[in-house]
Order: C-alpha cells, then structure tokens, then sequence
C-alpha cells in the first residue's frame, strides 16, 4: 500500500508532461484538464480536502500577460487625465515594474513598443518640469531644454499611447 508521500509524488510526476506543455504555450486540449482535474481529487484525498483547500490559499501568483498590459494601460490613461490637468501626477508604479520586466520586449510581445516607451519617458519629463510659478533654472540652457519638455508634453497630449 503506497504511503501519503508516494501517492502525492507519483500523481505529481503524472503531470509533468502537463506542466512541460503549460510552460511551453502548447495547447492543453480537455483530456489533459481531466488528467489534472484528477490529480487535484486524487491530491486532496491523500492529505484531507480541508488542508488541501488551506494549502491552495496559500500560494501566491503573479498576474497574468493581459493583467500586466491593462494595468499599465490604465495607468497611462490615469496620468493623461492628471497631466492634461496639470496636476502632479503619481508615481508610475506599474511603468516602474514593466519597463525592466522580461515579458517588456518587442520580440516576445509580437508587436513595437516604441509608442509606450516614448510616452512614458515622456511621462518622467513631465515629472521633471517645475510646478512653482516663475520659477527658472541657474543652468545654462536650462529653460530650452524646460521649453522644450513643455512642448513635447503639448504634443503628447492628445496622443495615446495605446
């Protein structure tokens, strides 16, 4: 008779195969969902459905592609709003996360990210650009490159970036 540890390492390593797919974008097709749907019962009954349940609340997950991409698309939508009010816009947290993430490339997204990079570094120029009245610069040259933040800022107004 198999112990509760040999129970849960061999129904582990029956979806192995499953994982190797999931990690490699294959398609699962509904025969491998059943195989997993399985494994989850088998698993359950091996250590108790309440401490199974307990153990699956506990894990941790990190969002999805398409979670990552709304989310710094609403916060893009967020700064518009506030910049087009002149306002002192928040940190741009999720452009903080995305920009030296891995997932963050036009390879791996199939399309140009150009726009979003411009708009952004535009978006940390804009956080760059004095909110006191009359207020100047010491450094040679300084109001230009002020003057010219300010109307890269103007242009970049009506564009989205998305």
């Amino acid at each position: 008779m198999f112990s509760r540890k040999e129970i849960i390492s061999s129904t582990l390593a029956e979806l192995e195969p499953v994982r190797n797919d999931i990690a490699h974008n294959r398609v699962v097709h509904r025969a491998t969902v059943g195989l997993v749907q399985a494994a989850h019962d088998k698993i359950a009954a091996a250590i108790g459905v309440g401490r199974f349940s307990e153990l699956v609340n506990r894990c941790t997950t990190a969002p999805d592609l398409v979670e990552r991409i709304g989310a710094l698309k609403a916060e893009a939508d967020d700064f518009l709003v506030c910049a087009r009010s002149c306002g002192i816009c928040p940190e741009l947290a999720c452009w903080s996360e995305a920009k030296n993430s891995w997932w963050f490339d036009p390879d791996y997204l199939g399309q140009s990210i150009e726009a979003i990079v411009t708009f952004y570094r535009a978006a940390d120029e804009y956080g760059c650009l004095p909110r006191i009245r009359a207020r100047g610069t010491s450094s040679k040259g300084g109001s230009e490159r002020l003057m010219s933040r300010a109307s890269t800022w103007r242009q970049l107004l009506n564009l989205r970036p998305y």
